[in-house]
Formats: C-alpha cells, structure tokens, sequence
C-alpha cells in the first residue's frame, strides 16, 4: 500500500487541533479529568508519542469523548505519522468509536468483526 506522504503531517495536525480546541480540558469534564487530559497533550506536543498515546488510552477507556477522538486518530495513522503501531482492543475501538461519534467499523481499521480481543 503506498501512503501520500501528508497523511502523517494531517494526522498529527488533528491531534494537535483536537487538543488546543479543548484548551487541553475536556468538553464536559469528568472528575479528574482535566489535569490528566492537559498532561497528554503536553506529551504529545514535547514529541512523547507514546506517553500520550497511553494517557489518551486510559482517559478514552474511561469515557472521556475528546481523548477518544485523539486515541482512534492516533492508533489509525500510527505508523505513518507516529513511526509506531499502537495497541488497541476490538472493544476499545468500537468504546471509542462510540464515544467520539464515529461510525467506523472494525474493519476501517484493519480488524474483522469476528476478531477476537
């Protein structure tokens, strides 16, 4: 598969967007949100991909939308923007999924429905 070289840099440039058009708060903050979410977004723009990439994981498992959001565009661009592959369940993606909104299935990600977690 040949990947159009700005597919990174528009990946990265939404995380970015997601996080300062939250003013690194989360829209309608849970308890104990909002200091975590603002200390990824601080990971993610000092370059520590896969220290933001784990706190998005935990804020989105815990059902936080807008880390959601940060966490499925992160594990879909991963290797073309990030240099990694992340990690993720079938069921956090479809939690996350639901979360932010998006109406992806599994195999928009490269999974099938009857993968197993």
């Amino acid at each position: 598969m040949i990947v159009h070289p700005s597919i990174g840099v528009c990946a990265v440039a939404a995380v970015l967007a997601a996080c300062s058009a939250q003013g690194d708060a989360p829209a309608a903050p849970a308890r104990g949100t909002a200091e975590p979410f603002g200390q990824a977004g601080q990971s993610f723009r000092a370059g520590h991909y896969a220290q933001a990439y784990g706190r998005y994981m935990e804020l989105a498992d815990a059902g936080h939308a807008v880390a959601a959001r940060i966490a499925l565009t992160m594990f879909r661009h991963g290797r073309q923007a990030f240099g990694s592959d992340w990690a993720a369940s079938d069921q956090q993606l479809r939690q996350w999924s639901a979360l932010s909104g998006e109406s992806r299935s599994l195999a928009s990600y490269g999974r099938t429905e009857t993968s197993s977690d």
